[in-house]
């Protein structure tokens, strides 16, 4: 499992986001949940795709887009996940294998 350090920068983006000073989203875009949580959004899609991180897809199942469907990250599950990952361990930080 992957241990995730906060910089302070980090840790204030996401209590700002948990103030909801966003507006009030339910959820975030994978962009936007990478960004929160100080992660590329290559390695957060590889946690989506893992099952890893909790996601919803949105959009109609049968229909095909050039970007397919829309997957966004419910915030409460993305705070959830992070502080399971915080609370696993006070070791280094440790990539997901095949991320180094």
């Amino acid at each position: 499992m992957t241990t995730l350090r906060l910089t302070a920068g980090q840790q204030e983006l996401w209590a700002s986001k948990s103030r909801g000073s966003d507006g009030g989203k339910l959820a975030l875009s994978l962009r936007e949940a990478a960004r929160a949580i100080g992660v590329s959004e290559r390695t957060l899609w590889e946690y989506v795709k893992r099952g890893d991180v909790p996601s919803v897809r949105m959009g109609r199942a049968g229909k095909r887009t050039a970007k397919g469907r829309r997957v966004l990250i419910p915030v409460d599950s993305l705070r959830a996940w992070l502080l399971a990952q915080a609370g696993q361990g006070e070791g280094e930080q440790t990539a997901p294998p095949g991320t180094v």
